[in-house]
C-alpha cells in the first residue's frame, strides 16, 4: 500500500502508462473491503493519498481518480452500497 500511495504520483516515473497502471491498481484494490482497511490503517495512504490524488487530476487520469476519490469517501463505490454500509470510515 506504502509503495502504491507514495508512488503512483511520483514526478520521477515518466512514462504515463506505468502511472495509469498504478492508479488503476489502486481502483481495483480499494473495491475490496480488506484493501480498504489496508488502505485506512497505513499512515502515508490517510496524510497523503487524497491530496496527492487531487494533484493527479488532469486530462489523461481523471477516470481512475475520480473512481478512487468515490471510493475512498462511499467505501465502496457511488451508488454500490448496500443498506446503507460504508466501508470507509477514515477518507469520509
Amino acid at each position: 500500500v506504502t509503495f502504491l500511495v507514495t508512488h503512483f504520483n511520483d514526478p520521477r516515473i515518466a512514462n504515463a502508462d506505468l502511472r495509469d497502471v498504478l492508479l488503476q491498481s489502486i481502483s481495483v484494490l480499494v473495491q475490496y473491503k480488506e484493501y480498504m482497511v489496508a488502505f485506512e490503517s497505513n499512515e502515508m495512504a490517510v496524510k497523503s493519498m487524497p491530496g496527492a490524488l487531487l494533484s493527479a487530476f488532469d486530462n489523461r487520469f481523471w477516470i481512475p481518480v475520480t473512481s478512487i476519490l468515490l471510493r475512498l469517501c462511499k467505501g465502496s463505490g457511488f451508488g454500490t452500497l448496500k443498506h446503507g454500509e460504508s466501508w470507509s470510515s477514515l477518507f469520509q
